[in-house]
């Protein structure tokens, strides 16, 4: 769990609830295209070569070599590979993420994430990503996904959960996080059916209630 105020959230606590690792390494894909939306954050580098990028429909971007994109879960994400000129080969990292704020707001749905990062955070979160990749056990493994965010959140911004109905449900379920509550106990809290606190629930944070 990370304690902070950064990104304008009034933050108790994030917990990484499952993180993984992968990589390819000299791989011969220079143009291959692909559209996927995965169920976690996904935090990218291209070693060798670089990647083109866009989000939800925007445009495309070239990434620098040795560059990020970062991706929050179920955005439609187009990813193009592109080999070094050199070597004719590509090399990429990733770290794949579930984060929550104050145990169940999907940390992607409560803050905006950059896709793009300016240049000096790129060198520190590579850094980063070199312990992360060198770490043999998964507690190591953990803080450096722990430091990946600690780096990231001040460039992130507070998504608007201003719905009165949200708000006046999220402060309910934390007062009374310990208890056994149904979605009609909440719902009843806070004036509304439990229908309709469903549907709100998935639309601004992506989860039920």
């Amino acid at each position: 769990m990370y304690n902070t105020t950064i990104g304008g959230g009034d933050v108790k606590n994030i917990t990484i609830q499952n993180c993984s690792i992968g990589f390819f390494e000299k791989a011969h894909n220079n143009s291959v295209r692909c559209k996927k939306a995965l169920p976690f954050i996904s935090i990218v580098q291209a070693t060798e070569g670089y990647y083109s990028f866009g989000l939800d429909g925007a445009d495309i971007k070239d990434i620098a070599e040795g560059g990020f994109f970062i991706a929050p879960s179920l955005k439609q994400q187009e990813i193009v590979h592109n080999t070094n000129p050199q070597s004719k080969t590509m090399s990429a990292r990733w770290v794949f993420l579930q984060v929550y704020v104050d145990n169940f707001i999907p940390l992607d749905r409560y803050f905006s994430l950059p896709v793009f990062l300016p240049q000096e955070y790129e060198i520190r979160l590579s850094l980063i990503f070199d312990k992360l990749f060198a770490a043999d056990n998964v507690i190591d493994r953990k803080i450096q996904c722990y430091e990946c965010l600690k780096l990231l959140l001040p460039l992130c911004v507070k998504n608007n959960l201003a719905n009165d109905y949200i708000s006046h449900a999220i402060a309910y379920i934390q007062q009374n996080f310990s208890q056994q509550l149904s979605v009609e106990e909440i719902a009843g809290e806070v004036g509304i059916s439990p229908s309709y606190l469903y549907t709100l629930f998935k639309q601004e944070l992506g989860i039920s209630p």
